[in-house]
């Protein structure tokens, strides 16, 4: 469809041509559509998409990324922000990484280092957003999981097999460990602890026998709280490093199927026939493929059903007056789950779309009898990324309403039909997908069928739109290895996200299958999928209610510092000068305050990770009792709705065995060539380590782990939480459940903890209760070290030295229950005073910059290297620019892998054409 089409439809009523009914163009049709555009006009959305180099990493690596911006409605380029926000969020859904990007005409790129500093082995959700986005909600944030591995050849690999028997209240747990050479891990005692939720069911002592395999008989309870169980193990062997590993374990009982039913338009109603779609999924959130039957109240077949796809399906009933349904499912072993279907309702309507043809639609609209004979108009829209492509209104007649809607008068994607009342309230919905067919033709075309290792390897792209027209765009290009990383060539794309995957509420389990050429299901699998995963993503009441000022503005690309100066009653302080300074790189740069006490700072040079005193003065020339109040970017908090990753080394398949092989090879080969220059970096000192004016009431370097200025300059730009996070062994966050604590009224609430120990934060030597947050707004730079003190007799230091201590009063000593952290910060008089009168220190965001992927180049003369080159990812190309032809050249060498290679290209003109293609190139030994 073409961008005038499109912008045409936005504003295009057309007049319904109904068999049995008629359709009324009167203003009340214009006002819905006024109030859609409207709303539309103020609240534009935008869309992001990631375009990463693959999908699992090693610390060290890199993840080289392209990000393009879309106006959501036309898919040009938005012009409403500028600025990009980028987050990788762990486990816990902490933010370990955070950056900003400047975007031009929609477009950047970049690179995140995996330092060990900052990554630990793990998986790791991406998150992509604009300020502006923040509107919208946290669907409309781009997200995607991967993994990280330490990529060390100590490194154990889990296999994991449970067999439930007694209908599913015992099962067999079957366990065998490698190590990241395939080698066994023989003979190793470890420590097994299995939970539910907090509910421990086996916690054990055990040794893996010659193979590394072990067996666990469990006693499961009736439900389990979290969906899975939780597998801790805990390697006993000493000099190991004190190697955990934690992992779920999705056992699918059938009586922990959740089975949901989801009428066509939203509801049931008694005596018309309905369409109903149902979804299965299982304890890990993923669709179990089931079957079962229909039965009313009399216990009587009234209909049965089978999934078609992923645990999603659909079946026809024909509810009766007063009857309830409920579904059957029975399992081989004879076992029977029952599940009520939605209770029909006894006055309403119901809306039907079929397929009538490829350019058609056929929407039916019936009603009971009391509705159609009180005459009333509904109106029907229908959208499609949230502009108005049809709209009318009907009056119901008794053998309902049946009209045909043109296809091509929506743009490819879901288009969505919503029948309103009269007083402009939904009462049914269905979502349909428009395809067609016009997505960017990207093709690659080579000389060669197959190339040797090292070889040269070109080749030409070339773009087309729809209609076979030549387009210049802008693309990106992902080279990976077939053997160490495996090829998603149909889910991850940056058009099934956009048309799809971003329309739609939760995680899609293969989202490309339902897009894929030649699946001869997909289209009635794609339909199922609108019938059972369709949402609306906004209120109805919104577009008709008095225009709000949005939450969050957009924001250009340019770096801006504000803030507010006041004095000690809390009022603005008019042309205070107000003076800004940067360490590194070294400038000042001086303002004034306006009559709202109000300073902005900008034109700033060109910065990464920036930190900046700030300091205000008044007439006098005095900081004294002035304070400063900085404009902080304040981060969402997203909640994490997507099923659990499994950790990369449970049940891993040979492409990761391939990967970390290869890494083992690379890194041993660089270290002989280098005289084992890599393994001097990593040398353990083991010197004690003091810190500088220790508030320690032990004394300095009196404690069990110890962070020194050193390690504070190493964490530079870091918060105190990352460093705690990432450099306290057994650091996390969680809930708090000792309760011989005495701050019990704290009991499962969220708290920090070491070992598994809660812990109590100390600052220059005194006691403080801080959140997550406000470690958050603690920076290395205002601190000379951190200790951590686990061991019973320096805890008694800490008691002994405390006359008022609340746990010496209540006569415990509270040993080996606790643990302290004590923060010594540069000022030396503790958290209160961290702020100086007159000054701020401010940490914007950091913002990156685009970096150039390392390309090897191969000649005659270092073709014969010693060091293999076995990288995973082979070449990365983010900026691939075509010229009006359509065309583009790609060129780069080969490693010295043979195997196939996966080549994704995607990309846009940013004037609403979206492509996405795939070839696999062929590496043979010569």
């Amino acid at each position: 469809m073409s961008n005038k089409l499109l912008i045409a439809a936005a504003f295009f009523l057309i007049l319904f041509n109904f068999s049995n009914g008629y359709c009324q163009q009167k203003a009340g049709v214009g006002g819905i559509v006024a109030s859609l555009d409207s709303l539309q006009h103020r609240l534009p959305a935008e869309k992001i998409y990631l375009h990463l180099d693959k999908s699992r990493y090693i610390i060290g690596d890199t993840i080289w990324f392209k990000a393009y911006l879309f106006d959501a409605s036309s898919l040009f380029y938005s012009q409403k922000s500028g600025l990009m926000y980028l987050e990788i969020e762990d486990e816990i859904s902490h933010a370990v990484f955070r950056t900003s990007q400047q975007l031009l005409s929609g477009i950047t790129w970049g690179a995140v280092p995996l330092n060990a500093n900052r990554f630990k082995e793990g998986s790791y959700t991406v998150r992509a957003y604009t300020n502006w986005m923040r509107n919208f909600g946290s669907d409309y944030i781009f997200c995607h999981r991967i993994s990280i591995s330490k990529g060390e050849n100590d490194e154990w690999i889990v296999n994991s097999n449970a067999r439930l028997s007694n209908n599913g209240a015992n099962a067999k747990l079957a366990l065998r460990f490698l190590k990241g050479t395939k080698m066994p891990v023989g003979f190793r005692e470890m420590q097994i602890q299995v939970s539910d939720g907090f509910k421990v069911l086996y916690n054990k002592n055990t040794e893996s026998n010659s193979e590394g395999n072990l067996e666990i008989d469990l006693n499961l309870p009736q439900t389990l709280k979290k969906g899975s169980i939780q597998v801790k193990v805990k390697d006993l062997r000493k000099g190991e490093g004190n190697r955990v590993l934690t992992f779920p374990v999705f056992l699918n009982r059938e009586q922990d199927i959740d089975l949901q039913f989801m009428p066509e338009g939203g509801q049931l109603v008694s005596e018309m026939p309905s369409v109903i779609a149902f979804k299965a999924l299982g304890q890990d959130g993923r669709g179990i493929n089931i079957n079962g039957k229909i039965y009313n109240s009399k216990n009587e077949e009234a209909g049965s059903f089978t999934s078609l796809h992923k645990g999603i399906g659909r079946f026809e009933l024909r509810p009766v007056r007063g009857e309830t349904y409920t579904a059957k499912i029975v399992s081989p072993e004879g076992n029977e789950r029952k599940y009520h279907l939605p209770v029909p309702e006894k006055s309403g309507t119901i809306m039907d779309v079929t397929a009538v043809s490829d350019d058609s639609l056929k929407i039916t609209v019936l009603a009971t009898p009391d509705v159609v004979s009180a005459r009333q108009l509904f109106y029907i829209i229908g959208q499609s990324r949230g502009i108005v492509c049809y709209a009318g209104k009907i009056i119901i007649q008794d053998d309902g309403s049946n009209f045909t809607v043109s296809r091509k008068i929506f743009p490819s994607g879901v288009a969505r039909f919503t029948l309103l009342n009269s007083n402009h309230q939904p009462l049914n919905e269905r979502l349909v997908y428009i395809n067609h067919k016009d997505n960017l033709g990207i093709s690659v075309l080579r000389q060669k069928s197959s190339y040797h290792p090292r070889d040269s390897i070109s080749f030409e792209i070339d773009v087309n739109d729809s209609e076979g027209k030549p387009v210049s765009g802008s693309f990106s290009l992902a080279v990976t290895d077939n053997g160490q990383v495996p090829a998603d060539t149909i889910n991850h794309r940056l058009t099934t996200y956009l048309l799809l995957n971003s329309e739609l509420k939760g995680d899609i389990e293969d989202p490309g299958y339902y897009l894929a050429v030649g699946e001869p299901k997909a289209q009635l699998a794609l339909d199922n999928l609108m019938l059972s995963q369709g949402w609306i993503e906004y209120s109805w009441a919104d577009f008709f209610a008095e225009a709000k000022k949005p939450m969050y503005n957009a924001e250009g690309g340019e770096m801006k510092v504000t803030g507010r100066v006041t004095n000690v009653l809390n009022k603005p302080i008019a042309n205070a000068p107000i003076m800004l300074l940067s360490k590194k790189p070294e400038f000042i740069m001086q303002t004034a305050s306006d009559n709202n006490g109000q300073f902005k700072f900008s034109g700033f040079p060109r910065l990464d990770t920036a930190l900046f005193f700030v300091q205000a003065k008044n007439k006098a020339q005095k900081s004294f009792n002035i304070g400063i109040e900085m404009d902080k970017f304040k981060p969402p908090v997203f909640k994490n709705t997507n099923p659990v990753i499994i950790p990369w080394y449970v049940n891993s398949d040979s492409t990761w065995f391939n990967y970390l092989k290869n890494v083992y090879t690379s890194r041993n080969e660089y270290d002989k060539l280098h005289g084992d220059a890599r393994l001097l970096k990593t040398v353990v000192i083991t010197g004690k380590k003091t810190v500088v004016k220790s508030w320690n009431k032990n004394g300095p370097g009196v404690a069990d782990q110890i962070l020194d200025e050193v390690d504070m300059k190493a964490s530079a730009g870091m918060s105190l939480y990352q460093i705690l996070s990432l450099k306290v062994k057994g650091f996390g966050y969680g809930a708090n459940f000792n309760a011989d604590l005495p701050d019990s009224s704290n009991i499962g609430r969220s708290a920090f903890q070491v070992n598994g120990l809660p812990v109590k934060i100390y600052f220059d030597g005194r006691s403080v209760g801080r959140s997550k947050g406000e470690l958050e707004e603690i920076f290395a730079e205002s601190l000379r070290g951190i200790e951590v003190i686990e061991s019973p007799a320096y805890i008694t230091g800490y008691e002994l030295a405390e006359s008022n201590d609340v746990m010496k009063s209540n006569g415990r000593s509270g040993r080996g229950e606790y643990v302290i952290i004590e923060v010594t910060t540069l000022s030396g008089v503790g958290w209160s005073q961290i702020a100086t009168p007159g000054i701020a220190v401010y940490k914007p965001v950091p913002l990156s910059w685009p970096r150039r992927y390392y390309r090897p180049k191969y000649t005659p003369q270092n073709g014969g290297l010693a060091v293999k080159d076995l990288r995973s990812t082979i070449h990365w190309e983010p900026n691939l620019i075509t010229s009006k032809a359509g065309k583009a050249q790609i060129s780069f060498y080969a490693t010295d892998v043979p195997g196939t290679y996966t080549v994704l290209i995607e990309g846009s003109d940013m004037r609403g054409n979206v492509g996405s293609a795939t070839t696999v190139l062929n590496v043979v030994d010569k």
